[in-house]
């Protein structure tokens, strides 16, 4: 240990030391309260964090530890202990600020030292091997510069930003103006703008019925609830044994109590419920019932039918398929703004991004009130200065991953791939959204870009095998939904109604599936190759990690752009988001150590495989966590 060049150990000793010395001062000071950086601090600790930097980097020869820093070594080591910390992070609970946390601060990660320390060593790394690489400056470093810089730029900038982003909670009434917003302690503040509501309305899918068992109230079958959706033009259906027969429908109705019985009536006012008159026969037993069925509404109750002694017909309240206000705002210069605020359509006046939050979904589309949330971020062009040179890097990466060789098309596979996309078009527009909701959903994109992966690879690389492989692994995913269909819903909650959403998804599933052939190339080359392992296979698994990652980059900075533009952040550490970092993280772990390592091919595919299996608790295995239930709004349906 500590003898010259310094490697893994030491670094890994480092990073220990900084988590124990991070628990220290956790426990003697508490945690980090990030308001104290607020403008200016946030400027001075900046540009001093920089001049340090710089001051390293210049020293690099003379001092040891700073010229090693820059090294592939210290690179691999932060990122270790930092995918190791996020992981963490993911498998626990995070609680807001406010709320009572751990002593070691696992449940408040983001306010812990240990977590500051270790990012702060690793973004210390990150800026001295960008500067190491830039001077001098060479074109062909142009790809490792965009991403390195763009990440130093965008995490640095975000995270003391951060103090100075203002995020305020307000709540108007129609035909009132209001000047006055809540922050996230509960203090009242005023503002230099007034929003007044002139109107809002929603747009609601039609409604459901759904069966329940009467003694526990969950929807029936419970592993996969079915529905029948009253679309216009639909009078009948099947719900598990039951068919049901619409005899009347009233869109506009009230509850009128009778002597024996609860009927409905036409009532185009304020408060009025969805109504359907029904017949519904079990074709097992043969069993008739028929009678009222309403969804209510804040001045009716809801009106379920009961079929038998286990089982009860109901109508879930109505889903919003779009929310909006129309409101006035006015500036303190005397500048009067009049538009329509709605969920991914935020308004910019005076500095101030104002979003669609919620409304009194008591009263549902009869809400009076509606809520709006207020972002100031002063530190916006910078983080996206950052976020566009990583997305140009991304594409970077993945123009030199490719090595231009003669193009050689599998046929039948193109074949199959078209009518493939032909199905999941036909779904998308059958369903009329685009059908990526669902985990069931996903396996389709995913089987669908699989043989693709492997199609692109055999063209690139020459390896036949690949499209057996990717073929049969495709195979299993269809047959999985083929033998667990699931109900596909068409509504689609308005946060997901946005121009991001299929590129994001779409994105993510072509590097899923780039980053799952390269790990089908790491199994075959441990456990099935007879002869030893050469430099053009490594390459290989190098090129197919080099495009899923440049993929899951442009994945990721699209879903911080889509989060900026729908709630006002970029990044909410949501557990999703938390296992995406530790996924990202382990793949910059793998082609850090290839660089540094490039002979260590068996230890190299072994980080492979790790990330494989981060990268599938990304995607369905958060579904499972505990920290997941009820926190995230990334868990699939587990159909």
């Amino acid at each position: 240990m500590w003898i010259r060049p310094w490697g893994f150990k030491e670094g890994c000793l480092i990073g220990a030391g900084l988590l124990v010395t991070g628990w220290l001062l956790q426990i003697t000071i508490g945690e980090i309260d990030w308001s104290l950086f607020a403008c200016p601090v946030n400027i001075i600790v900046l540009v001093l964090y920089i001049a340090g930097i710089v001051a390293m980097h210049c020293l690099r020869k003379r001092v040891y530890i700073f010229g090693w820093m820059s090294h592939y070594t210290s690179a691999v080591s932060s990122l270790l202990w930092v995918a190791g910390i996020t992981v963490v992070m993911g498998l626990i609970r995070q609680v807001p600020s406010g709320h009572p946390a751990d002593m070691l601060g696992f449940s408040r990660m983001l306010s812990a030292w240990p977590f500051v320390l270790l990012y702060i060593w690793m973004m210390t790394v990150l800026g001295l091997t960008t500067l190491r690489a830039g001077f001098p400056f060479r074109w062909k470093k142009l790809a490792f510069l965009l991403n390195h810089a763009g990440l130093f730029i965008a995490l640095i900038t975000a995270t003391l930003g951060n103090a100075d982003m203002q995020r305020l909670k307000m709540t108007t009434r129609i035909d009132n103006a209001e000047w006055r917003a809540m922050n996230e302690h509960g203090k009242l503040i005023e503002l230099s703008l007034a929003i007044e509501l002139k109107d809002f309305t929603i747009d609601e899918y039609p409604p459901k019925l759904m069966l329940i068992d009467n003694e526990t109230g969950r929807t029936l079958p419970e592993k996969a609830p079915e529905h029948l959706l009253l679309e216009e033009g639909v009078t009948d259906g099947r719900l598990v044994d039951w068919l049901v027969t619409i005899r009347q429908t009233i869109p506009w109705a009230a509850s009128v109590a009778t002597e024996d019985t609860v009927k409905f009536t036409e009532f185009h006012s304020m408060g009025a419920t969805y109504a359907v008159y029904l017949q519904a026969i079990n074709q097992k037993t043969k069993t008739a019932k028929e009678g009222w069925v309403s969804c209510g509404s804040f001045i009716f109750p809801y009106k379920a039918l009961r079929l038998d002694s286990l089982t009860s017909l109901i109508m879930p309240e109505r889903e919003p398929q779009r929310f909006a206000s129309t409101v006035k705002v006015y500036t303190e210069d005397g500048k009067q703004v009049e538009d329509t605020i709605a969920v991914n359509h935020p308004l910019n006046v005076a500095g101030w991004n104002i979003y669609q939050l919620s409304y009194d979904d008591t009263k549902g589309r009869w809400s009076d009130i509606s809520v709006f949330e207020l972002v100031r971020d002063p530190w916006l062009p910078a983080v996206y200065t950052g976020i566009i040179m990583m997305v140009l890097g991304a594409i970077c990466l993945f123009v030199n991953a490719q090595k231009r060789k003669p193009y050689v098309v599998g046929g039948l596979t193109l074949i199959g791939l078209a009518i493939f996309f032909c199905f999941i078009v036909g779904i998308w527009i059958s369903l009329e959204r685009p059908p990526m909701r669902t985990m069931g959903e996903t396996r389709l994109w995913y089987s669908f870009f699989l043989p693709l992966a492997g199609l692109i690879t055999y063209s690139r690389w020459r390896y036949k095998w690949i499209l057996s492989f990717s073929f049969i692994l495709s195979l299993v995913f269809i047959c999985i939904n083929i033998f667990k269909p699931e109900i596909h819903n068409k509504t689609l909650m308005p946060a997901l109604q946005s121009p991001w959403f299929t590129p994001h998804v779409i994105v993510y599933m072509f590097a899923y599936a780039m980053l799952g052939a390269a790990t089908v190339m790491a199994i075959y080359l441990l456990w099935f190759k007879k002869k030893p392992i050469d430099s053009r296979e490594m390459d290989l698994c190098d090129n197919l990690t080099y495009v899923g990652l440049a993929f899951m980059t442009l994945g990721m900075l699209s879903g911080a752009v889509w989060a900026k533009e729908a709630w006002g952040h970029y990044w909410s550490w949501d557990p999703k988001e938390t296992w995406a970092a530790a996924t990202w993280f382990s793949y910059l772990i793998y082609i850090h150590f290839r660089l540094g390592k490039p002979m260590l091919y068996r230890k190299a595919l072994i980080l492979l495989l790790i990330s494989f299996v981060l990268l599938q608790m990304c995607w369905y295995g958060i579904n499972y966590l505990p920290s997941a239930q009820g926190v995230s709004i990334h868990t699939y349906n587990l159909n």
